[in-house]
């Protein structure tokens, strides 16, 4: 459940086809040239309309993004590079983790539910449940595809229901154990 609210915060803070980080875009306009260097996505630049130049502040849009390029009439946040390599790093270990998990729970329920005869050779079925998760996960990350969060995120429900038809199912087997060894004293 926790990985569901991770990846819920993690779109609401991204942008579905990019990794962009968002914040509120009045919350550069207004501010001082000191204070508007000093705010990680705001930027301090000379606007040209027509004879006359107009320093403002404003939002620096897609900063993190690898295709950003600073603009010579602008002044940015001397650490932005900084940030945006934090926030990939946190955005990476986030989708790492959001693997990881679903990886572990669906193998666990799978693997708790099969017969005693098909578990002897549980770690190949581990296996093929890792590299049927990962892989198509790992080729939308590389490619930075759009349907890497969608995947994500049904990835995360595949794992909740799994685990609720997981245990289940024990609970089931649990009652039928009871009720056969059950004998009337009568």
């Amino acid at each position: 459940m926790l990985g569901f609210f991770t990846l819920i915060s993690f779109l609401y803070y991204t942008n579905a086809n990019e990794l962009n980080f968002r914040i509120n875009f009045d919350e550069c306009y207004g501010l001082e040239k000191e204070s508007c260097v000093e705010t990680f996505l705001c930027k301090w630049c000379n606007i040209s309309n027509n004879d006359t130049y107009i320093e403002s502040c404003s939002i620096s849009e897609n900063i993190c993004l690898s295709n950003f390029n600073e603009s010579s009439l602008c002044i940015y946040n001397n650490d932005y590079k900084n940030y945006c390599s934090f926030l990939w790093l946190f955005y990476d270990l986030l989708i790492l983790f959001i693997l990881s998990v679903t990886t572990y729970s669906i193998s666990y329920s799978l693997i708790s539910n099969l017969s005693n005869q098909i578990k002897n050779n549980y770690l190949g079925y581990i296996f093929i449940i890792t590299l049927l998760i990962n892989i198509p996960a790992f080729i939308l990350w590389f490619t930075y595809s759009q349907y890497l969060l969608f995947y994500l995120f049904s990835l995360i429900l595949i794992s909740f229901f799994s685990c609720v038809v997981g245990s289940a199912k024990k609970y089931v087997k649990h009652k039928n154990n009871q009720q056969s060894d059950y004998y009337s004293l009568n």
